[in-house]
């Protein structure tokens, strides 16, 4: 069964970034999160998508990931050739990113696509994907951080119920939570 997932990471005043940036950096975070999305679609809005871009260093955002960027204005990703043979095709930085205009759009696309999906930020897309998601996959970073972008925490403490916490490493909790129509059941199984 394929499932909707949200993933994110977030200080202790629920905030995951400052300034178009996300201000920590917790490898283990990271490779949970390579872990959990790899393989599957990657839903994200347009500044998610530029922080994204300056992590890559010119290289693919978010390899081995279908990446789905929600955004009201065109990406300026480059001019993609007509004529691609298909190890360059492979090979262009950008042959796993898809434009669409709204949520509804990413999620018809991702149907086509192998995997679960992923909702990994920003404000907006977490809003929305906490009306559809199975799971939320939440790290609990330590400390408060200045941020000026927020997860909609009441929303998950609503209508979602604690399925799993395990602590890791420098303070870091992971969390996965389940939408409360499963009860204790997790929805991958």
């Amino acid at each position: 069964m394929r499932t909707i997932n949200l993933i994110a990471a977030v200080d202790e005043e629920f905030g995951f970034g400052k300034d178009g940036k996300i201000p920590w950096h917790y490898p283990e975070d990271l490779k949970f999160f390579k872990e959990k999305t790899k393989g599957h679609v990657c839903i994200m809005g347009r500044k998610t998508f530029d922080d994204l871009l300056t992590y890559a260093k010119g290289k693919h955002v978010l390899p081995g990931r279908q990446c789905i960027v929600v955004t009201s204005t065109h990406l300026e990703l480059g001019e993609r050739p007509n004529a691609m043979s298909i190890r360059e095709m492979e090979e262009w930085k950008y042959n796993n990113v898809h434009e669409v205009k709204t949520v509804s759009d990413a999620l018809n696309i991702s149907r086509n696509m192998p995997g679960d999906v992923f909702f990994i930020g920003g404000e907006r897309i977490f809003a929305s994907g906490l009306n559809m998601a199975d799971c939320v996959y939440l790290t609990m970073i330590p400390g408060k951080h200045g941020c000026d972008r927020f997860f909609p925490h009441e929303k998950l403490r609503n209508s979602y119920q604690i399925y799993n916490k395990r602590e890791g490493g420098d303070g870091l909790v992971f969390h996965t939570y389940v939408h409360n129509i499963f009860g204790s059941k997790n929805p991958h199984n």
